[in-house]
C-alpha cells in the first residue's frame, strides 16, 4: 500500500519535503550528509529508522526508542530483523526483500515492544534516492494506539477518515460520548464479536463483557480510572478473551472533552502465562515455607534475607517478620562468620558451583549457639541481582554427643576394663596396619583367648577378623569416620581356631588426641545357638501345623484367626486372608459358643492345661460341620497367654457312617416288617381272587354283577403285583424283568394316576412316537409314577398340573455302572428318559440334598413314611438308569429318570431279576 493512502496529509508533510531534497553537493561529506539526515529524522514525530544494504540499524530516532522502550544499543549495528519473534519473522524478512527490490513497502501490523507489550504498528518503508550516496532505507512506525486516542473529535470528512483508518486495524478500537455511551466500534470489534453494530451502542458494549468484570469496569468508568484495565470479552464461538483497555479523552478546539476513544489489545496468553507463573511461585513458596526439618533461606549478595521459612523460625528463633530484611551478620553470625559467608557466595557467583553440606556455627535468637549442615546455591534468574539459597539442617545434637564422647575419654578405661564385651581402641590411619589395635580389655582373654598385651600394636582385621568379615572393614570405616555409629555382625577367630559370632557396635572415639574408632564385640554363640533351637522348633511347629490332614489353628486371646492351615480352610470353605477377618464366635454353631467360652478362662487361669469338645462349624456355604475340638493355650516367656493352638478333627464322615448304620437298622427291621406284613396279605388276596374267578366262571352271574367283579380282580392283581415289589423290597423274592413298551405302561396308569391325583390336578401326557423298550419290572414302573403322582398331590394340595414325558437321548460315552449284568442287548448310549413334573410348592434347597434318603420325610405325623422316593432311587439304580430333580421352591419340581435302552432284537422278553 503506498503511504498518501496510510497517513494523513499533516503527518506525511513532516518527512516529504526535507528528505527529497538533500543531496550530497550540497552537504560536502557524506559524515556531513548523515549529520543532517539525522538532526531532520529527530524533528519527525512517527518513530524512524535508519537501515544499510546489509539490513542493519544504523541509527534510530528517540520517537523510536519511545514507541518500542528499547535501549539506544538497538541502533548500534544490529540487524533489523532481529527485533522480530519467530512467528513474525518470515513477514519482516519478506518486507525486506520487497523494499530491496523497490517494491512499495508498508502497512499496520502487530509488533512487540522490548517489554513483551503488543502494538498496532503503521508503517512504511522508503529507500533514500540520492546521487553519489550509500544505499539506505528509512523505515517510520507509527503507533496508533497513541495516535487514535491523541487525535481531537473529529466530524464529517474527518470522522470518516478516522472510521475508514480504524476498520482497517487489526485490532479493537472504541469510541464514546461523555456519557460513556459507545457510538462506534471498528470492523475487527464486530467480526471478533460475531454481532452487528447497533448491539454495541450505548452501553449494549457491556453485554459482551465477562459477568464477573461488568460491574467492576463499570464502576472504572464512572470514576474515570479504567485506564490500562484488563477484562474479558466474549468471542463470537463463546469463548471469553482478555483485553487491556488504552483510552484519551476526545477534546474539541476549545481544549473540552467531547468522548472517549481507545483500542482493546488481546492479552489472553500474557494473562496466561502471569497466572501460571504466579501458580507456580506459590506453589513453591508452599513447598519452601512448609519443608519439615530443613531451615531454608533466600538472600541476596550481600546476604540480606529475602525468604525466611517455619523451619528456619524452628532453628534459629527468629520470626519471618523479623529476619526478612536484615543480613545473617545481624541475625546469627559472628562477624567472622559473616565475613567468610559474604566470601563463598562471591566464589558461587563467580564458579556457578554450590557449596556444601559443610558444617556452619550460628547463634540463636536467645543466645544459645548451635551447628547446622549447610548447602548454599545460586538460584537461576534471567534479570536482576543473583539470588541465593541457603539449605541447613540441624545437627546440634549429633555434635553435642561427639563432645560428651570425647569428654568421656578420661572415664573410658576405667568402665572397658570392668566390661563383659571385649572392648577394642583402633587406629584406622595406618593402611599397612588395618584397624590397630590401640587398647583391648580383659574381657578379648575369655572370648578370643588373647591376653590384651598380645593384641596391642596388631591389626584387628587381620589377626581377628573372618576374611568375609574383613573384606567389609574399609566400607565400615568410611561410615564411622563421617561421624555415624553402625552395628553390624561380625566373625572372629579365635586363637584355637574355631569362628565366633559377634555383634559389633562401633563409633568415633577421641583418643590420645587423634579420632579413632571404638568397637564393642559381644559374644553371640549362646545366643545364636538359643536362637538355632528355636528356630529348629519353630520349623517343625511349622511342617507339622501346614502339612496336618486335620484342620489346625493359632487364634489370638481376643478370639481372632491368627493363622490357620490349609486342611481347615478346605473343611471350612474360607481363605486364611478370611480366617484372619473372623473370630471363632463367628464361625461356631450358636448352641455351641458358650461352651467355649466357659472353658477359655478357666485355661487362662491355669485350672486346665486344654480342653477337648465336639461342637459344630458353620462353613462358609452355610452347612453346618462337626468337629472334635482340642484347644491348648501357649504362654509367653514371662508366662503371660499368648495365644491358643486349636486342632479340629473333621467328623463329617464318620457322622455318615453313624447314619447311614442307622438307616441300614431301620431298613432291616423294615424288611422283617414287609415280609411278615407280605405273606399275611398275599394269604388273604389268594382267597379274594380265588372268589372272583369262581363268581365269573357261574353261569348265573348276571353281566351287571361281572362288571362289578372284573374292578375287584383287577385290584386284587394290582394288589399282587404290589405284594411281590414289597416281598422284593424285603429280599425275599426276585424281581420280574420284561422287555416293556414305557408309553403303553404310562397309559396303563393313566386312569389310576387321575384317581390319585383327583379332579384339582389336570393331568397331561407328551409320549414319544418310536420310542425304545425298556427292561424292567412293569410292577416297577407302576411304582415309580404312583409315588411321583402322590407326592406331586401333596405339593398342590390347590390343585395344579401334572406332566409326564417321554423322549429318546443319545448320548455317547454315558454309561451306567450299576446296570444288572443279566441284562443283555441294551447299547449303552441309547437311552429312553422319562420326565415327570408338577406346577406345586416346590423343594427347599436344604431338604433337596435328602429326598432319597429312607424315612426322611416332611410330611406332618402319620402322613408319610419317608419311603417313597427312596424306593423310586433303588428301582431306577436296580434298572441301570439315574435320577436327577430340579427344583426352586415356589417353581415346582422336575423328576428326570434316564433308563437303559432295550435295543438287541435277541434279548429274552421275560426273566427274573435276582
Amino acid at each position: 500500500m503506498h503511504r498518501k493512502t496510510l497517513f494523513p496529509t499533516g503527518i506525511q508533510a513532516s518527512w516529504g519535503s526535507d528528505m527529497d531534497t538533500i543531496s550530497a553537493a550540497g552537504l560536502g561529506t557524506i559524515r556531513e550528509a548523515l549529520s543532517q539526515l539525522r538532526a531532520t529524522l529527530e524533528t519527525s514525530p512517527l518513530g524512524a529508522e535508519l537501515i544499510d544494504s546489509q539490513g542493519r540499524v544504523i541509527f534510530a530516532n528517540q520517537a523510536y526508542f519511545r514507541i518500542f522502550r528499547c535501549p539506544p544499543q538497538r541502533a548500534d549495528g544490529m540487524p533489523w530483523i532481529k527485533r522480530y519473534p519467530g512467528d513474525c519473522r518470515l513477514a519482516a524478512e519478506e518486507q525486506w526483500l520487497n523494499a530491496k527490490l523497490g517494491r512499495p513497502v508498508g502497512g499496520i501490523q502487530i509488533e512487540h515492544r522490548q517489554d513483551g507489550v503488543p502494538r498496532p504498528i503503521r508503517f512504511h518503508m522508503d529507500r533514500l534516492k540520492l546521487p553519489d550516496f550509500p544505499t539506505l532505507w528509512i523505515r517510520y512506525s507509527e503507533d496508533l494506539s497513541e495516535a487514535t486516542v491523541d487525535q481531537p473529535t473529529q466530524t464529517g470528512r474527518e470522522s470518516e477518515t478516522f472510521d475508514f483508518l480504524a476498520d482497517q486495524l487489526p485490532i479493537l478500537v472504541w469510541r464514546t460520548d461523555t456519557n460513556h455511551h459507545c457510538d462506534y466500534v471498528n470492523s475487527y470489534w464486530r467480526e471478533f464479536t460475531g454481532a452487528n453494530p447497533e448491539s454495541h451502542l450505548g452501553w449494549g458494549w457491556m453485554d459482551f463483557l465477562h459477568p464477573e468484570d461488568r460491574q467492576s469496569l463499570k464502576s472504572a468508568i464512572e470514576s474515570g480510572s479504567q485506564e490500562d484495565m484488563e477484562y474479558r470479552l466474549r468471542r463470537h464461538d463463546g469463548v471469553y478473551r482478555w483485553f487491556t483497555d488504552r483510552s484519551r479523552p476526545l477534546t474539541n478546539e476549545r481544549g473540552e472533552t467531547t468522548g472517549h476513544i481507545g483500542v482493546c489489545l488481546d492479552v489472553t496468553e500474557s494473562v496466561e502465562q502471569r497466572e501460571t507463573s504466579r501458580r507456580r511461585k506459590r506453589q513453591l513458596l508452599a513447598m519452601v515455607h512448609h519443608c519439615p526439618g530443613v531451615a531454608i533461606q533466600w538472600f541476596d549478595r550481600t546476604g540480606t534475607i529475602q525468604l525466611w521459612n517455619e523451619a528456619a523460625e524452628q532453628l534459629f528463633g527468629f520470626t519471618a517478620e523479623e529476619a526478612i530484611g536484615r543480613t545473617f551478620g545481624e541475625l546469627i553470625h559472628t562477624p567472622e562468620e559473616f565475613q567468610h559467608l559474604l566470601q563463598t557466595l562471591s566464589q558461587i557467583e563467580k564458579t556457578g558451583q554450590s557449596v556444601g553440606p559443610a558444617e556452619y556455627h550460628f547463634r540463636r535468637r536467645d543466645g544459645t549457639r548451635g551447628t547446622c549442615l549447610s548447602t548454599i546455591f545460586l538460584i537461576p534468574s534471567a534479570v536482576g541481582a543473583p539470588t541465593f539459597c541457603c539449605m541447613d539442617v540441624d545437627i546440634t545434637e549429633r555434635k553435642t554427643t561427639e563432645l560428651a564422647l570425647q569428654e568421656s575419654e578420661s572415664k573410658f578405661r576405667t568402665l572397658a576394663e570392668n566390661f563383659p564385651d571385649a572392648v577394642f581402641v583402633l587406629d584406622p590411619s595406618i593402611p599397612e596396619v588395618p584397624l590397630k589395635i590401640q587398647f583391648a580389655n580383659r574381657a578379648v582373654e575369655s572370648i578370643h583367648g588373647y591376653r590384651p598385651e598380645e593384641l596391642i600394636g596388631q591389626s584387628l582385621a587381620k589377626m581377628l577378623d573372618h576374611p568375609q568379615t574383613a573384606a567389609c572393614v574399609p566400607d565400615r570405616v568410611a561410615q564411622i569416620q563421617e561421624g555415624k555409629v553402625i552395628r553390624f555382625d561380625a566373625t572372629h577367630i579365635h586363637r584355637d581356631g574355631h569362628l565366633i559370632p559377634m555383634s559389633v557396635t562401633a563409633g568415633v572415639i577421641p583418643w590420645d588426641g587423634k579420632r579413632m574408632i571404638v568397637g564393642i564385640n559381644r559374644d553371640m554363640t549362646l545366643q545364636r545357638n538359643a536362637e538355632e533351637a528355636a528356630r529348629e522348633g519353630d520349623a517343625r511347629f511349622r511342617s507339622a501345623f501346614y502339612s496336618s490332614a486335620m484342620g489346625m489353628a493359632i487364634v489370638g486371646i481376643d478370639g481372632r484367626f491368627l493363622d490357620a492351615n490349609t486342611s481347615l480352610c478346605r473343611m471350612l470353605g474360607y481363605s486364611l486372608e478370611e480366617l484372619k477377618k473372623l473370630g471363632f464366635p463367628a464361625i461356631t454353631h450358636p448352641d455351641d459358643v458358650q461352651r467355649d467360652l466357659a472353658s477359655i478362662p478357666r485355661m487362662i487361669r491355669g485350672e486346665i492345661p486344654y480342653y477337648s469338645t465336639e461342637k459344630r462349624y458353620r462353613a462358609k456355604e452355610g452347612h453346618s460341620v462337626p468337629v472334635q475340638l482340642t484347644v491348648a493355650l501357649v504362654r509367653s516367656s514371662d508366662g503371660q497367654p499368648a495365644y491358643f493352638v486349636s486342632q479340629m478333627l473333621d467328623l463329617t464322615e464318620k457322622k455318615r457312617l453313624e447314619q447311614e448304620l442307622i438307616t441300614n437298622q431301620r431298613l432291616s427291621i423294615m424288611r422283617q416288617m414287609a415280609s411278615g406284613i407280605s405273606h399275611d396279605f398275599n394269604n388273604l388276596l389268594t382267597v379274594i381272587l380265588g372268589y372272583c374267578e369262581t363268581l365269573l366262571e357261574r353261569p348265573d352271574t348276571t353281566e351287571p354283577q361281572r362288571n362289578l367283579i372284573l374292578p375287584i380282580r383287577e385290584s386284587g392283581n394290582h394288589a399282587s403285583r404290589m405284594i411281590r415289589q414289597l416281598i422284593a423290597f424285603s429280599r425275599r423274592q426276585p424281581l420280574l424283568i420284561e422287555r416293556i413298551d414305557l408309553n403303553a405302561a404310562i397309559r396303563r396308569t393313566e386312569l389310576m394316576l387321575r384317581g390319585i391325583l383327583r379332579g384339582r390336578v389336570g393331568v397331561e401326557l407328551k409320549l414319544a412316537d418310536n420310542l425304545p423298550n425298556i427292561l424292567a419290572d412293569p410292577v416297577q414302573i407302576d411304582q415309580i409314577l404312583i409315588n411321583l403322582a402322590v407326592n406331586a398331590r401333596d405339593a398342590m394340595p390347590e390343585g395344579g398340573g401334572f406332566l409326564v414325558q417321554t423322549e429318546t437321548v443319545v448320548s455317547s460315552g454315558k454309561t451306567s455302572e450299576t446296570a444288572p449284568p443279566s441284562i443283555t442287548g441294551t447299547k449303552e448310549e441309547t437311552w429312553v428318559r422319562l420326565r415327570v413334573s408338577d406346577t406345586g410348592q416346590g423343594i427347599p434347597p436344604d431338604v433337596l440334598p435328602h429326598i432319597f434318603e429312607p424315612f426322611y420325610t416332611t410330611k406332618g405325623e402319620g402322613k408319610g413314611h419317608g419311603l417313597g422316593l427312596s424306593v423310586v432311587h433303588g428301582i431306577v439304580t436296580q434298572c441301570g438308569g439315574t435320577i436327577r430333580v430340579a427344583s426352586e421352591p415356589g417353581q415346582g419340581c422336575l423328576f428326570e429318570i434316564d433308563l437303559p435302552a432295550a435295543v438287541s432284537s435277541t434279548a429274552s422278553q421275560r426273566w427274573e431279576a435276582p
